[in-house]
């Protein structure tokens, strides 16, 4: 039995509820994508509300490394997807958030200055006196 016959064959048995959890989870997964995306915007703003910025370096990357980590979610998660259900209006919905989340990232980064000048470099000790 090759690889197609084996595919019919579970075809043949799945009913409307498979189908639907099925397209439900593909749902879940593009929108904790989305999640992700929107990490680096609603980061950015809380900063900026609470007048934290310029913040820490490790709180910078992790807002920074959001933007292509969800985008990376998504095009995974949306291959996974059911192909008869990829342009379902929540996919869509959810991919087109996902991208604007990402997009907005970086132009919030352009806006507010998320990390701190460099330190200063260490200063030379004294001279030793003998």
């Amino acid at each position: 039995m090759n690889k197609e016959e084996r595919r019919l064959e579970f075809e043949k048995f799945k009913d409307e509820a498979v189908i639907f959890r099925e397209r439900e989870a593909a749902v879940a997964s593009v929108s904790f994508s989305t999640f992700v995306s929107a990490i680096g915007p609603m980061g950015i703003g809380l900063l900026a509300i609470t007048k934290s910025l310029p913040t820490v370096p490790i709180v910078a990357w992790i807002i920074l490394a959001s933007s292509p980590l969800g985008l990376f979610l998504l095009l995974v998660n949306w291959l996974r997807t059911p192909k008869d259900f990829r342009g379902a209006k929540p996919i869509l919905r959810a991919i087109l958030l996902s991208v604007v989340a990402a997009a907005s990232t970086w132009v919030l980064v352009g806006m507010f200055p998320l990390r701190a000048a460099p330190p200063l470099p260490p200063r030379e000790p004294p001279p030793v006196v003998q």
